[in-house]
């Protein structure tokens, strides 16, 4: 079962940034950064104020 993660958006994307500093592999980062990108813009179109990120993508963000 895929957990889920809700985090505000700001604070997502400064975790893309943290998560392009770990120096992790660069595919791995832009398959996390697409999806939490998608996530962000659909939550923004909704009026959300937070994103929910899988729970693998949320394990590699924290």
């Amino acid at each position: 079962m895929l957990l889920f993660y809700v985090w505000p958006i700001k604070s997502s994307k400064v975790f893309i940034k943290n998560v392009c500093r770990q120096g992790r592999p660069r595919h791995e980062l832009i398959v996390i950064g697409k999806v939490v990108n998608y996530e962000i813009q659909r939550a923004e179109m909704q009026g959300q104020q937070n994103v929910s990120v899988p729970d693998e993508i949320a394990q590699v963000l924290n």
